[in-house]
């Protein structure tokens, strides 16, 4: 019996629960296909992930507003019912669409598809419209007045105490705050993460062509390129040494000659602007003989990064 005043926002033929999660899954990949980023795509993301699928499923699953746990099996007899309300169908969605899709993502992605977005939302979206196509299929073969449904009944007015205004003003107060943050983190640019490139090469740029065979007061030609990634200039310390951890190094002119001898680092100071590139092809020669390794260490005062080639020199 209908209650006076109340209206029905779902029920036969008014699917539009499903119609709405089929609506956000659709968004969802549209949204992973147009690679647009943001807050929208996120929340419509974990909606369609986290919500739509299981969703869907509970509706098929309970096309009615109960359900029939057990019957006989000559004259059908509903013994136990059990009504499944519109805040559980919410409770068991989610707990359905954390588990069907991590199972539907870990059997499809394994060797067969790509764990992308677009994946993601194509498995959460053919789920859900499937669920749904059965949902509505089973709710139109149940009498009008046993399909699901959602009816707004009136409120009764009641008088609210100053207590009871004080604390729902409070609340309220406390949503728009957390909204704020929210918006303004999830809105706010990470910080820049600043780092250097440090790479040697043969004198060419090919790694192939990296000098490790030399003689005695033999050059050998290196390239070396230090590429800044911080926003301010840098000053930077290049050493060459025949040791892993240098002593105190002296100078050394890049466009001449850098001879270095165990014992005896050589260094060169040079700075860079955020966001420039220092190369430099070095010649080299050691005056020992044996099996070396010519360490070449780059240290800006914030980072130590260090890079090694051996050598044999006869």
């Amino acid at each position: 019996m209908a209650v006076k005043g109340s209206r029905m926002i779902i029920g036969p033929g008014r699917p539009y629960d499903l119609v709405i999660i089929c609506l956000i899954v659709a968004a969802a990949v549209f949204l992973a296909f147009s690679g647009i980023e943001g807050p929208l795509r996120w929340g419509v993301a974990f909606a369609a992930v986290f919500f739509c699928p299981g969703y869907s499923i509970v509706s098929a699953l309970f096309p009615g507003r109960k359900a029939v746990l057990s019957q006989t099996t000559i004259v059908r007899r509903e013994e136990h019912l059990l009504d499944i309300a519109f805040l559980e169908r919410l409770v068991l969605a989610v707990g359905l669409s954390a588990s069907i899709m991590a199972l539907a993502g870990t059997i499809l992605t394994r060797g067969i598809l790509d764990f992308t977005p677009t994946v993601v939302g194509l498995i959460a979206a053919a789920i859900t419209f499937t669920g749904s196509m059965i949902a509505i299929l089973r709710r139109s073969r149940l009498p009008r007045g046993d399909q699901f449904s959602l009816v707004t009944r009136p409120a009764k007015k009641q008088p609210y105490s100053a207590a009871e205004m004080a604390v729902a003003v409070i609340i309220i107060a406390a949503v728009m705050v957390l909204s704020v943050v929210a918006v303004n983190g999830l809105n706010a640019k990470p910080p820049p993460y600043e780092f250097n490139e440090f790479s040697v090469t043969g004198a060419d740029g090919d790694m192939d062509h990296l000098p490790s065979v030399l003689a005695t007061n033999q050059a050998g030609l290196i390239l070396i390129t230090v590429v800044s990634h911080y926003e301010n200039a840098q000053r930077y310390q290049l050493t060459m040494s025949l040791e892993k951890v240098p002593g105190t190094s002296s100078t050394f002119n890049p466009g001449q000659t850098v001879s270095v001898s165990p014992g005896a680092p050589r260094s060169y100071l040079f700075d860079l602007e955020g966001g420039e590139k220092w190369e430099q092809v070095i010649s080299f020669v050691v005056p020992a003989s044996g099996d070396r390794t010519l360490y070449l260490v780059l240290d800006d005062g914030r980072e130590v990064l260090d890079l090694w080639l051996p050598l044999t020199i006869t």
